[in-house]
């Protein structure tokens, strides 16, 4: 069965990311020493979980150039959540052909229905509020490297960003893809325990319907 993965801001072929981002190579301990030996190590990570069959929501910032060149290398149904730098993909998006492999879905803002029922709703950019987000609506989302963290431990598990409990970075260099998957796409099942995780650590409070204004 196919099944959903998430990731964003790869940032192929973007020299500078690697320094930026303080993106070390797992094997070696040290920065990627090049922009050619990241780009390979994510695409052997990303091939290494996803199946041709299976579908993976890639939330922004794909590559700085030659989309083709690494969409034919990549297994899945890609789907290209707008990120700030995607301008290349858009572009590639709008040329495709049926005789090559391109995006199956380009769009501003996703919501996806994970193999349980879940819905998932992706954008580029961290929300305060998305659709349906009192009735249990995931979000998920990239642009912030990781950045952002509170200053109150969360036990060693996570810590958290300034963004609410159902929502997560799945950004290669936040939390869950940098020390969780070492790298590869965020599963079903690992983005499942890290929601699980969240609401059973986090007070949600949502507005009552009937005080609405």
């Amino acid at each position: 069965m196919s099944q959903w993965f998430f990731i964003s801001d790869l940032h192929l072929d973007h020299k500078k990311v690697i320094e930026l981002s303080h993106r070390v190579d797992p094997r070696t301990g040290e920065l990627f020493d090049s922009i050619e030996t990241m780009n390979e190590f994510i695409i052997e990570r990303w091939n290494s979980v996803v199946k041709p069959a299976d579908h993976i929501c890639l939330v922004g910032d794909f590559t700085f150039k030659n989309p083709q060149k690494y969409i034919d290398r990549l297994n899945g149904n890609i789907h290209l959540v707008i990120g700030n730098h995607d301008q290349t993909s858009q572009k590639f998006a709008r040329q495709g052909s049926e005789a090559r492999k391109t995006f199956t879905s380009v769009s501003d803002i996703k919501t996806i229905r994970l193999s349980d029922g879940q819905r998932v709703i992706a954008c580029h950019y961290p929300m305060v509020y998305w659709r349906k987000m009192e009735r249990g609506y995931w979000h998920v989302f990239g642009h912030i490297h990781g950045r952002y963290i509170c200053p109150v431990s969360t036990g060693g598990h996570h810590n958290d960003g300034p963004y609410p409990a159902l929502a997560e970075d799945v950004g290669y260099d936040g939390y869950l893809c940098r020390h969780r998957t070492k790298g590869t796409p965020i599963s079903e099942k690992v983005l499942r325990e890290q929601m699980t995780w969240r609401r059973e650590n986090h007070e949600l409070s949502f507005p009552n319907k009937t005080e609405d204004r």
